[in-house]
């Protein structure tokens, strides 16, 4: 009796297979039902991006170069389906027009947007601040959503053209209904962890870490950032205001690492940091304070009070200060500036019941859904959904 072959998947990334990763994709959960690999494409699509803890398995395979990349792409099978997280940028183009060449459908799965919020998502006019300031900034980032995606550059547009059809699996809700929608990977951690009692030992204050200013992401768009001119004065102005929390409230300060930093020397004057624990953190923490971080999100879902921070040398990238005034203002909570803050009495605040349902709809839930189905679930359905629609055989299945 002939073997029925399961559907082959191929994952081009451009990042090392890292714990987040094979959670984001639920691989473990997808081995299961289809034949998995995971193309890491870092060392040519972002050479600079590092992970801290890479994971080695017999469905990873680091690639050296596009010459390899090509190679690997001959050999596959027709039907492969394509899934990519490498961006439509031109430092690309050469990934995209060759993967283009074998596949012209691709799945794009968007894990992230839930820390760039817009005012017309949200739309809360109590929430609204009037300001010209605030005008000019809701107006600089409503284009920044709809150009950065697809449009940094004429390439991604010349490259969609060559792409038969482009599906995208995506975390947030919006009028358009010709996108796949799951929950963001930090929703399916919450449902996880919800109903379990956290082992809290003492009280403390979290500050979600986006590894400002070493983040290569804030290089690679600003050219004449300068992150060793900026670090000191940028790590005085955090430790002093950390300080001043602990002096106030009587409890430490601990530091959930972003998953690229690399702290060789700890940079926050002995301060607790530690890796892959974030959704555990947060929820067992008295307050969170951050910059830009995906893990708002948790914050959030947990609800607790938040403070945004920024200061000087934090203003310093054009890529993430913007951000924030909007941010806080539709969030309805405090923006604080850690360079001229004395008084830390009040600086954290409670989202509101109604922005924060709001958020979860739009960012974090697919609402579509009403049995909290999770990724892994919606993934073999969505994937073979595709599969259908790209080659009609059922071959596979």
């Amino acid at each position: 009796m002939e073997q029925i072959r399961k559907i082959k998947i191929v994952i081009t990334h451009s990042s090392k297979l890292s714990e987040r990763w094979r959670n984001y994709y639920c691989l473990d959960d997808l081995k299961k039902k289809f034949d998995v690999e995971y193309w890491d494409c870092s060392s040519f699509t972002y050479p600079n991006f590092s992970s801290t803890k890479v994971i080695r398995d017999n469905y990873s395979f680091i690639l050296q170069d596009i010459k390899e990349f090509e190679s690997r792409l001959k050999l596959l099978p027709s039907d492969t389906l394509m899934i990519t997280d490498i961006h439509f940028n031109k430092w690309n183009y050469q990934v995209h027009k060759i993967q283009s060449k074998y596949f012209k459908d691709i799945i794009q799965i968007v894990f992230f947007s839930n820390n760039i919020l817009k005012e017309s998502d949200l739309n809360l006019s109590e929430k609204k601040n009037k300001s010209l300031l605030l005008r000019v900034e809701n107006v600089y980032l409503s284009i920044m959503n709809k150009v950065m995606p697809y449009m940094k550059t004429p390439i991604g547009r010349l490259y969609l053209k060559k792409t038969k059809k482009l599906y995208n699996i995506h975390i947030i809700s919006c009028a358009n209904r010709s996108y796949y929608r799951i929950n963001h990977p930090d929703y399916d951690s919450y449902l996880k962890l919800k109903n379990i009692r956290p082992s809290c030992d003492s009280k403390y204050i979290l500050f979600l870490d986006n590894y400002f200013p070493y983040h290569s992401e804030i290089k690679r768009f600003q050219k004449n950032f300068e992150p060793e001119k900026i670090a000191t004065d940028y790590y005085l102005s955090m430790n002093t205001f950390f300080q001043k929390l602990e002096n106030y409230y009587g409890c430490d300060v601990i530091i959930a690492a972003h998953p690229t930093a690399q702290y060789t020397i700890n940079p926050f004057e002995g301060r607790k940091i530690i890796y892959g624990k974030t959704a555990e953190l947060v929820k067992c923490s008295f307050a969170v304070c951050l910059h830009n971080s995906n893990s708002i999100s948790f914050a959030i879902m947990y609800d607790k009070p938040l403070t945004i921070l920024h200061n000087k040398a934090y203003r310093e990238s054009k890529l993430l200060w913007p951000r924030l005034p909007v941010m806080a203002n539709l969030l309805g909570i405090k923006l604080v500036d850690t360079d001229l803050i004395n008084r830390v009495k009040d600086i954290f605040s409670y989202i509101d019941k109604t922005v924060k349902d709001k958020y979860v709809d739009i960012y974090l839930h697919n609402v579509d859904d009403k049995c909290d189905t999770p990724n892994s679930i919606l993934f073999e359905k969505y994937f073979i959904d595709i599969y259908m629609k790209c080659y009609n055989n059922g071959a596979g299945l």
